[in-house]
Formats: C-alpha cells, structure tokens, sequence
C-alpha cells in the first residue's frame, strides 16, 4: 500500500523490488482508495511528458472497484471482464 501522495519513482522501485505489477493507495486512515497498476503508469507516461515526481493521486485509477469476500467466483469474474480489470479487491 502506498499514500495518495508517494511519488511516481517511488511507487515503480515498491513494484519492482516485490515483483508486484499493482499498488493499492490508501488515505490518511489508511482506507483503500484507488489503486495504481503497471497499465497505469504505462499509460500515464506515454500520454505526456510526465515526471517520476507525480503523486500517486495523480495516476491511480479511481474509484477503487471491490467484492465481497461472500461473492462467488463468478461474480468476481464477471465484474472483471465488465470492467475490463485484472486485479480485483477483495
């Protein structure tokens, strides 16, 4: 998890160091509240010149789209190929 404020660079060494290809922000109360993927910065980075110092806030993918722990599989993978998403909170 990072903050809604955590650097660009910040956020690619977190990934890269965990072998991870998404990060959740959260907020001051450490509340999910959206979520930056590798799609994310790829994206983000070729649709202007940016700088590794944009925030997370600036990147993630808003809102953050979650399912229930009582939700079956199904549910879950029709939530995630209406929203085309390939992570899913739980």
């Amino acid at each position: 998890m990072v903050q809604s404020t955590t650097p660009l660079f910040q956020i690619c060494k977190i990934m890269k160091n965990n072998n991870i290809d998404s990060v959740i922000v959260v907020n001051e109360s450490q509340s999910p509240i959206g979520i930056i993927t590798e799609r994310d910065i790829v994206y983000n980075i070729a649709q202007e010149e940016v700088t590794l110092l944009l925030q997370s806030q600036d990147v993630m993918t808003i809102p953050l789209i979650t399912i229930k722990d009582t939700n079956s599989l199904i549910d879950a993978l029709r939530i995630m190929n209406t929203d085309y998403l390939e992570d899913l909170l739980l």
